[in-house]
């Protein structure tokens, strides 16, 4: 296994590496987010009759034809048709001079084919004034105007919206088959962090990263188990990491992947039966990123092993991990498509050979971006991507970059 592989690389690696998860039948009240696993066609007509577009009155429109000011038609009133309702009125006087009452959304009733509204009408002793010809099927909505049985309606890998869900159950669709929510199990690792209801000692750090994986993971609707912090002990490392593997399908283990002494996550991993894919990546932050698999119970497991610094932790969720975690739950646009191109607004120097995500802040002028470089970059400052609304993407051939030249941003929100 080589060493310091290019990010785009390992990002090629980790992304075919990925194979969706099975899917599984949940009822339509459920599937706010989730991933169509197959084509969905309507199974019902709606609506499922004629019926009228404004409240007024259902007509015979050529009965209105010689219609005019001097030529009033005067048309009694039969009946009368609401919505839900099959409408009522007095067949005996189901002639050309009559008609009905009637609601929106109402059925339009059989042998009359456009609807008045009632504001242009005159309404005395029973009867509704008209002073102009008015156009066949004039405000009917017909039959299937929404939706045909049968009809096509979203394809397979839709990322399902409260739009789409009332369709679907328009259409009849009560059970829908989706993709399955990955699981993703978080393991913090390091002496010097404590848990986030203790105060910290000299040298000692509470347990951020724990809580903004899981934050991140809840914003993109995946499933997750904390299991919280544990120190750099080989056996307590081991233990979790083999629940995890039973309980997960993604594991993310923070901190320990690095050359220290006490750095012993890659360790455990091996001695798992972990298929390391690569270890270190010429990118910046996140060098010493891990990612290999695991076949548990015929399943296959996907293990990242990412530096403890919080901006590591977060940037590379957002440029590596959270696009893997996307196809695995059946996404098509399982990639960044929020990247945009900027003019610095200041220069910029670099090491060669490694991609780097800067934290930035940028601002649009006349349709056109611009972005400046926040100040401090170092991995360990968060407060950096509180202040920052996107990542400037620097490619490894970037060495110096001057004030004025186009560089490529992932906005973050």
């Amino acid at each position: 296994m080589k060493q310091l592989i290019f990010f785009n690389k390992a990002k090629k690696l980790v992304l075919n590496s990925c194979k969706k998860l099975k899917t599984e039948m949940i009822s339509i009240k459920n599937s706010l987010f989730r991933i169509t696993a197959k084509n969905l066609f309507s199974k019902l007509t709606v609506p499922n009759y004629n019926n009228s577009a404004k409240d007024g009155f259902a007509i015979k429109s050529w009965a209105t034809k010689n219609a005019s000011l001097k030529n009033p038609v005067y048309l009694k009133i039969i009946g009368t048709s609401s919505s839900g309702k099959k409408s009522k009125f007095h067949k005996k006087y189901d002639k050309k001079f009559s008609c009905i009452k009637i609601m929106t959304g109402a059925p339009l009733p059989k042998n009359f084919d456009s609807v008045i509204e009632k504001e242009l009408v005159i309404k005395k002793n029973g009867f509704i004034k008209i002073i102009k010809p008015i156009k066949k099927y004039s405000n009917v909505r017909f039959k299937g105007n929404q939706l045909k049985k049968n009809e096509f309606l979203f394809p397979k890998g839709t990322r399902l919206q409260p739009q789409h869900i009332g369709i679907l159950i328009s259409a009849g669709i009560n059970q829908i088959l989706t993709y399955k929510i990955p699981t993703v199990g978080i393991i913090t690792t390091g002496n010097e962090i404590v848990n986030i209801d203790k105060k910290p000692k000299f040298g000692q750090v509470k347990n951020s990263n724990s809580y903004v994986l899981q934050s991140l993971l809840q914003k993109y609707n995946f499933n997750f188990i904390n299991y919280g912090l544990v120190k750099d002990n080989f056996n307590k490392i081991k233990s979790v990491v083999l629940k995890a593997i039973k309980d997960c399908d993604v594991i993310l283990i923070s901190g320990g992947i690095s050359h220290g002494e006490y750095d012993l996550v890659k360790p455990v991993l091996k001695n798992v039966g972990t298929k390391p894919i690569f270890w270190e990546i010429r990118c910046r932050p996140g060098k010493p990123l891990f990612f290999g698999t695991k076949i548990f119970n015929k399943k296959k497991k996907y293990i990242f092993g990412i530096p403890g610094n919080p901006v590591a932790n977060f940037v590379q969720f957002e440029v590596l991990i959270k696009p893997f975690l996307l196809k695995l739950s059946g996404r098509k646009d399982f990639d960044n498509k929020n990247i945009f191109f900027a003019f610095l607004t200041k220069s910029i120097k670099k090491e060669p050979q490694f991609k780097y995500f800067l934290r930035g802040k940028y601002f649009v002028k006349k349709n056109i971006f611009f972005v400046t470089p926040l100040q401090n970059q170092d991995s360990s400052i968060l407060k950096s991507v509180v202040k920052a609304n996107c990542l400037i993407i620097l490619n490894e051939q970037d060495v110096e970059l001057k004030k004025g030249n186009i560089v490529k941003i992932l906005l973050l929100n």
